[in-house]
């Protein structure tokens, strides 16, 4: 019996947890998707089809999930990413109204077309064309850029603060109600929100460049090079004529040049003293060459000699 209540109780046990895990019941941003989200970056237009005017705008993509608000038909949406219904099989799609952010059914939405209006739809976008700088206000030091002008839109990267950017296109989102600007930046084409942006003037306004102080530049006095300019004139000296005076020419006796020593020249200076010293000294090497060449054969022999007797 025990056992068999211990097995009822194992299967009541994996049968709720096969309920449970089946069970689609979350909310927020913690929600986990069976399906994976797809990019859509398109406008459609609120279109109930169920006998009422409006549908839900919910905290997820499914019927299990809370309402936050009613949209009501004629209403523009954009539409950034949609998902499937993890149970009905129809498309949820991603959007912002009134600044709140969820999921709309996509049966009750169809395409917008600019001709058809609608009643808080997108303006077409207006051409400008101005300078503005970044300037977040919501405690960053950052905007983004989007690909589309929404916050649905795919984020393409981040434009921080002091950045100037060029505004040639503005668009009225159809969710939040502000304003978005299209730009270029590093290469990319998107749209920033204007709610983080000032004007160029002002930004100059408030940020003036500082203007730099002169520096007084003082000139070093060039020397002149001596023999240029005007020349002091010297008084001339009084001229006065040179009494002649009669010359004695002395002449002294002229001396005879006493001879020179005549030197002997050097080779026969050497030939001169002992000529055995001399052969000795030209012949130094050869000589010891010789002795060397004697003794090892004095000891070559030697050893020879000493060989024999000991055989």
């Amino acid at each position: 019996m025990k056992r068999k209540r211990n097995r009822l109780r194992t299967a009541a046990v994996l049968l709720a947890a096969a309920v449970l895990a089946g069970t689609v019941n979350v909310s927020g941003d913690a929600a986990i998707y069976p399906y994976p989200e797809e990019e859509v970056e398109a406008y459609y237009v609120v279109e109930a089809t169920d006998g009422t005017d409006y549908l839900y705008l919910r905290d997820g993509p499914s019927m299990d999930y809370s309402i936050i608000c009613n949209i009501y038909n004629g209403t523009v949406l954009y539409i950034g990413f949609k998902t499937k219904d993890p149970g009905g099989g129809f498309y949820w799609g991603r959007t912002s109204y009134d600044g709140r952010y969820g999921w709309v059914s996509m049966k009750h939405v169809k395409e917008y077309d600019a001709s058809s209006g609608g009643e808080s739809g997108p303006a077409g976008g207006t051409a400008v064309s101005h300078d503005v700088v970044v300037q977040a206000t919501d405690g960053t030091d950052y905007l983004y850029l989007r690909s589309g002008p929404s916050m649905n839109n795919r984020i393409i990267c981040n434009i921080y603060n002091g950045t100037q950017l060029h505004i040639t296109e503005e668009v009225t989102d159809a969710g939040g109600g502000f304003v978005w600007g299209k730009t270029e930046y590093n290469g990319e084409t998107g749209y920033v929100s204007l709610k983080h942006v000032v004007s160029l003037a002002t930004w100059q306004a408030a940020h003036p460049t500082p203007t730099a102080t002169p520096v007084p530049t003082q000139q070093t006095p060039t020397p002149t090079p001596a023999g240029y300019g005007t020349p002091t004139p010297t008084p001339a000296a009084a001229t006065q004529t040179p009494t002649p005076t009669p010359s004695v020419v002395t002449q002294e006796p002229t001396q005879a040049p006493a001879p020179a020593a005549t030197q002997a020249p050097s080779g026969e200076r050497e030939q001169t003293g002992n000529p055995i010293r001399n052969f000795v000294n030209s012949n130094l090497l050869i000589i010891i060459a010789v002795a060397v060449a004697v003794v090892i054969a004095l000891v070559a022999v030697i050893l020879i000699v000493v060989r024999n007797r000991n055989r």
